[in-house]
């Protein structure tokens, strides 16, 4: 080998320090800081399908999600999980490789092609510094490898044309299936032998040979395209997952077209740069009028690809254009060589004919090396286009957050003997995120609850009873949760305990602490301003045999004339409408009509306040139109500081029946000396069109005070109206109309200014 390096000629060996040169900056520039933009969704079903592959033998899996036939990646991952590394980091490094042969590929092409080495260059280079590229490097995601098949699958088609080698052949077509396994949209890569084929073989006549040998690259591609067919029939549903992305039948419109176009124009536009782009477009342009047949050639793919995916997509992204950007960078270096010959025909600019070379670069190069350098040192910052920061700067997609969140659990887990961590099976970013940025301690058992299942809550008031629960929600998409953490009627036993936005501030990564049923309760019966008794009903009977343990009827007298509150859990069957627990008017005339309604999760629990042990603090009767009354309220204290929340309770009963739903509103009042008015819109805590005569409740509300709320005395005045007219409901207090406005005074509150916390003041 030493001899055979030492016989090479100075060209060859210029070109493999090159390419050594090329191959380790490359690398050095894409390892660093590797994991800087968080994994991404796509990224972690890719892991979860390696765990599935290497933990459980499930090779197979992955048939029936969105992946399908994407193999080729992780077969190449999977045998480097021995690394002592991050999995994370392994798959991003093996994209980053990839994306190196890519750059190798370019130069290697351009030699082959043009017979230049400085073609060769400057295309690498090209390559090197698209932003395109460095983005897919660091990812693990096919794209990159898809876009790496090409460049070679197009030297290898060079290469069998050219020199009619039976192994250039077979790496050609193994390459072919490479990229169909890489990709299903690989496949389209079999117009390239075809369009080598055309544009570059030495004479029209084919011989014998040559049909043998592009034999050879199909039927290997072939192959693997059989394979995929033959799942395809054994798995027909799969073919709705495209079905889904073309849009069927219905896609094939001018309208659909234009749209597509504008938008690859303006994905590449981005991603590329406008410079870039125009450069590699103008070379195309030239190759079409001067006929140049190894132009031509790598026309191909930025003209099939687009095209194909304009034409029929209806659901895709950016990266599907990434496999555009070698042959782009190969047709504007080509350019730009020719236009550096060009000025070496003027003599008066042939010594400035380098310097000029150069600023042009930096022109037509500047805007890539900027962003690049956002994407290395801080990927928020980066210009990306807004598809791709939606997709892996800030939303759903993306693990942002969600170190820093796991970091919250860690140090939650120091201050309990041992506590849960709960998570959303179905939210791929949380729980396998946690796989890469969560150190589990000991003390912490992850359990995961399936919240399309419709047991989330249940299952979250178990764990919590037996020890502290925490959760990590992905609040940009929580699947099959939305409808609950989303409604704070539904969600109230949730105290959020951290929020780490993700850049732009649109969506975030949050930790709550999820309050068990009794904590619950009593943290709402201490707000009410008594001394909480709660008691369970229906009553639970605890003997020695915990076979013959049983729930029986409603607390007796005795039990509540030392109560103040009831909780009643109705899946125990106190109530015989098992089949209407979300229906509280189906059940609710069964309750002793002394029992207010305080809180509840529907069809869960309902927590009960018993009016004659525990009246309202202060003692109101007023009524809206006659409908409504309100007969007393709770307020724990008068004197309260701007941006301080005020606990308030109302005791509401309904007098008449009515089909509006009707809601309230508090208002804060200044004095002469503190002219100042504010208000807050609420909801009932039942609907007024459902709430049966008679019925008492005892709603609890919180009065946000805003921190530059000036210092004074307030009057506290509660009002009430129908949203969907905005008509106002007269007011009467002890009987009498009060014509002057349509509140009821409460009673006067005073605020001070606020106080600085140690921290604030020490920052001041």
């Amino acid at each position: 080998m030493i001899k055979k390096f030492t016989t090479l000629d100075s060209r060859q060996r210029t070109t493999y320090l090159f390419l050594a040169i090329y191959a380790i900056v490359y690398l050095l520039t894409r390892l660093a800081s590797l994991t800087s933009i968080p994994a991404h969704y796509d990224e972690l079903l890719q892991l979860v399908r390696i765990d599935l592959m290497v933990g459980e033998g499930k090779i197979l899996e992955g048939f029936d999600d969105i992946f399908l036939f994407k193999w080729l990646q992780v077969l190449l991952i999977a045998p480097l999980l021995w690394l002592p590394a991050n999995p994370l980091w392994i798959g991003r490094l093996v994209s980053t490789v990839a994306g190196m042969l890519g750059g190798i590929g370019c130069y290697v092409l351009a030699i082959e092609l043009y017979r230049r080495p400085a073609v060769g260059i400057i295309a690498s280079l090209l390559y090197f510094v698209s932003p395109f590229v460095l983005l897919y490097d660091r990812f693990i995601m096919p794209d990159g490898l898809l876009t790496t098949s090409g460049v070679w699958l197009m030297i290898f088609s060079v290469w069998v044309v050219r020199r009619q080698r039976w192994r250039w052949a077979v790496a050609g077509g193994l390459t072919l299936a490479a990229a169909g396994l890489a990709k299903e949209s690989g496949f389209i890569y079999v117009v390239i032998p075809f369009s080598a084929l055309l544009f570059l073989r030495p004479d029209r006549l084919l011989s014998k040979r040559t049909w043998q040998l592009f034999s050879i690259i199909y039927g290997l591609s072939l192959l693997v395209l059989a394979f995929v067919a033959f799942i395809l029939i054994l798995k027909p549903e799969m073919f709705l997952v495209y079905l889904a992305k073309t849009g069927g039948g219905k896609v094939f419109t001018w309208q659909l077209w234009l749209n597509n176009s504008q938008t690859a124009l303006s994905w590449l536009a981005n991603l590329m740069t406008v410079p870039l782009l125009v450069l590699g477009l103008s070379g195309g342009v030239l190759a079409l009028l001067r006929r140049d047949r190894p132009g031509l050639f790598l026309l191909t793919t930025p003209v099939v690809v687009p095209l194909a995916f304009v034409l029929v997509s209806k659901a895709w992204f950016p990266r599907y254009l990434l496999p555009v950007v070698p042959p782009l960078a190969l047709l504007g270096a080509w350019l730009l060589v020719l236009f550096y010959d060009r000025v070496g025909l003027v003599r008066e600019l042939v010594p400035w004919r380098l310097p000029i070379f150069i600023l042009l670069g930096l022109i037509l190069t500047g805007r890539s090396i900027l962003t690049d350098f956002w994407l290395l040192a801080d990927p928020p910052r980066a210009p990306l286009h807004a598809r791709e920061r939606w997709q892996y700067i800030e939303d759903w997609p993306t693990a942002y957050g969600l170190a820093e969140a796991a970091d919250y659990i860690e140090q939650a887990a120091k201050e309990y003997d041992e506590l849960y961590l709960a998570v959303n099976q179905n939210s791929t970013v949380v729980l396998k995120g946690l796989d890469i940025y969560f150190d589990r301690p000991a003390n912490v058992d992850i359990v995961a609850f399936d919240a399309y299942a419709g047991h989330t809550i249940v299952s979250l008031n178990k764990w919590a009873l037996e020890r502290p629960t925490f959760l990590i929600l992905n609040t940009a998409k929580e699947k099959g949760m939305n409808s609950i953490w989303q409604t704070p009627g539904l969600f109230f036993q949730g105290s959020k305990e951290a929020s780490y936005n993700k850049p732009g501030n649109k969506t975030s990564i949050d930790v709550y602490r999820w309050k068990s049923v009794p904590d619950t309760v009593q943290q709402w019966a201490i707000r009410s301003g008594v001394e909480p008794a709660i008691i369970l009903s229906p009553q639970y009977n605890q003997t020695s045999d915990p076979a013959e343990d049983s729930y029986y009827g409603a607390p007796d007298d005795e039990a509540l004339r030392t109560a103040n509150f009831v909780l009643a859990d109705l899946s125990t069957g106190l109530f015989s409408s098992q089949a209407h627990l979300n229906d509280i008017a189906s059940w609710i005339d069964v309750v002793p009509p002394d029992w207010e309604l305080t809180l509840y999760y529907p069809g869960l629990w309902y927590l009960f306040r018993l009016e004659d042990n525990a009246p309202p603090q202060y003692s109101k009767q007023a009524t809206f139109d006659g409908k409504i009354a309100l007969n007393g309220f709770d307020l724990p204290r008068k004197n309260y500081e701007a941006g301080e929340t005020v606990p308030i309770t109302l005791h509401w009963q309904m007098v008449e029946k009515t089909p509006e739903n009707y809601r309230f509103f508090v208002q804060l009042v200044g004095t002469d000396e503190s002219p100042y008015s504010w208000q807050q819109d609420m909801e009932l805590l039942w609907p007024s069109s459902q709430w049966p005569v008679e019925r008492p409740l005892a709603d609890g509300y919180d009065i946000e005070l805003s921190k530059d709320m000036p210092p004074g005395t307030y009057h506290l005045w509660l009002g009430m109206d129908n949203p969907s007219t905005g008509e106002l409901l007269l007011a009467y207090e002890n009987n009498d109309y009060r014509s002057d406005r349509e509140v009821i005074a409460l009673t006067d509150l005073v605020v001070a200014p606020p106080k600085f916390s140690e921290m604030e003041h020490t920052h001041r």
